[in-house]
């Protein structure tokens, strides 16, 4: 058996020199013999962070505390005065509802007192009517027996649409319903 060649050399690797070696220093200033030097290693590279994501959470902790902070200031600013500002705007209101109600007549209500009611048309009572309620029952016999503020109690604070609030409505049946706007008037 034979040995078996050793691999062919490339023609270039023949031709290249051989370099020095990481631990090994020419000298700059001849191109003299291959010394044998303690080369200082270069300095570390600095720490880069840890990419995109680092810094885009940095910067939306930055917007949350900002966002944060804004609203603590304006809620100090605005706080101490809303009160004052809610106050204003309450009496501002009042005192236009007051200026407008005062302008208006009674026909702009919707209920007119009319002309003063003629004696000729107040009857004689009607003898109450009387339902399941005692109080309302109470308010309809002294609006019978004359005592006109019953009759107003006995309207006001009865169902709506009902026998009572009619016989309130007519003072006991002396005048129309609606003929005037309080019972009381009547006194």
């Amino acid at each position: 058996m034979s040995q078996p060649f050793p691999p062919p050399v490339p023609d270039w690797a023949a031709s290249t020199p051989d370099w020095p070696g990481p631990a090994t220093y020419r000298s700059p200033s001849a191109w003299g013999p291959v010394t044998t030097a303690s080369v200082p290693a270069p300095p570390a590279a600095p720490r880069r962070a840890k990419g995109p994501l680092v810094l885009g959470l940095v910067a939306l902790a930055g917007v949350a505390a900002g966002a944060v902070g804004g609203a603590l200031l304006v809620t100090s600013v605005f706080v101490g005065s809303a009160r004052e500002i809610g106050e204003g705007i309450g009496r501002g209101m009042a005192e236009a509802e007051e200026e407008y109600y005062a302008s208006m007549s009674e026909e702009e209500f919707g209920w007119s007192a009319g002309p003063p009611l003629d004696p000729a048309d107040i009857t004689d009572p009607v003898p109450p009517v009387t339902g399941p309620d005692p109080v309302l029952n109470a308010y309809a016999q002294g609006c019978f027996e004359g005592d006109y503020q019953s009759c107003d109690d006995l309207f006001f604070e009865s169902p709506p649409m009902s026998e009572y609030e009619e016989y309130g409505g007519t003072c006991g049946g002396r005048v129309k319903l609606y003929a005037v706007m309080a019972c009381s008037e009547l006194d």
